[in-house]
């Protein structure tokens, strides 16, 4: 039943992106995730009360897939008010020159987040498998807690999405160039600052709640910080080239997907756990990030990577 219920919240999830696209596109972004972390912070605090009141898996699941209907409510609310209700949501329209327009860049950026998305999966799926209950439990927790401040760190560089458009539009690239490195800068920064922060204080949390989950060591989190800030790095170059319709996220996820998953089948056996923070390191460094970085530094009439 709750499997059911997950199915039917993703199909409207799916349908509800269109509001969210919208809101990107009008620039309200800001307002956008406002309104999430509100809705979040809502739904979490019901799951709670839920788990409290002995509402068991299939209410826990009810709780946190209503925070999803919720949210997408709130999205179409907003489009109407944003745009003077004049918003629709007209399934039956299609524009051709746009769609043609919009296709090269879609299936290959779409591609690139199927990859992207099936490597973080598999490598928790595969570390479930293959570690010992604790080890496993360990390394989730990392690796859930690294995409989450990888998350919260993307806000200053995607939300800038839309103006880092028009200013491409417009073809100043001077500025545009001046603007996409400030607002990267910004996202690894809080990035850095906020892996140091959890390295300090979720370690002594869970030590002092007495968890049966342990962090991972120094070693562990450091090495899984840098191959994350050079996925971020290159993630947001990508973003860059996007702006300029040209895309390049199959081939950077997909050869990037194949060094860590060599990578892991040569390591784990030497050294254990620390294959997985490594295997991505390798990947990401080794390959994803240079890659990424060159064409998008070519779109904006060649600046060289130093001066960027």
């Amino acid at each position: 039943i709750s499997w059911i219920i997950v199915l039917i919240s993703t199909a409207v999830s799916i349908y509800g992106t269109s509001y969210a696209s919208f809101l990107v596109g009008a620039n309200r972004i800001d307002l956008q995730k406002r309104w999430e972390a509100l809705v979040g912070c809502l739904s979490l605090l019901v799951q709670v009360m839920v788990l409290i009141a002995g509402g068991g898996l299939l209410g826990l699941v009810l709780a946190a897939q209503l925070g999803l209907i919720v949210q997408i409510l709130v999205n179409r609310s907003l489009c109407i008010r944003i745009s003077n209700g004049k918003f629709k949501n007209n399934n039956n329209y299609l524009d051709k020159r746009l769609l043609s327009a919009m296709w090269p860049a879609a299936w290959r950026t779409a591609i690139g987040s199927i990859m992207a998305m099936g490597m973080t999966r598999g490598m928790s799926i595969a570390m479930a498998n293959l570690l010992v209950a604790a080890e496993a439990a360990a390394v989730l927790l990392a690796l859930r807690i690294i995409q989450t401040i990888s998350q919260i760190s993307n806000v200053p560089f995607y939300t800038k999405i839309p103006e880092l458009n028009r200013i491409r539009a417009n073809r100043k690239i001077s500025l545009l160039s001046k603007e996409s490195a400030k607002f990267m800068q910004f996202s690894l920064f809080l990035f850095v600052i906020g892996a140091i922060l959890v390295d300090l204080v979720v370690r002594q949390f869970l030590a002092y709640i007495g968890s049966e989950t342990q962090f991972p060591d120094h070693l562990f989190w450091s090495t899984l910080m840098l191959a994350i800030f050079a996925e971020r790095f290159g993630a947001m170059h990508i973003q860059l080239l996007l702006t300029s319709n040209k895309a390049i996220p199959h081939v950077a996820n997909g050869v990037a997907g194949v060094i860590c998953i060599i990578s892991m089948f040569v390591f784990f056996s030497i050294i254990g756990v620390l294959a997985v923070p490594l295997s991505l390191l390798i990947a990401y460094t080794g390959f994803y990030a240079w890659y990424s970085v060159a064409p998008a530094l070519r779109s904006m009439q060649g600046i060289s990577f130093l001066k960027f």
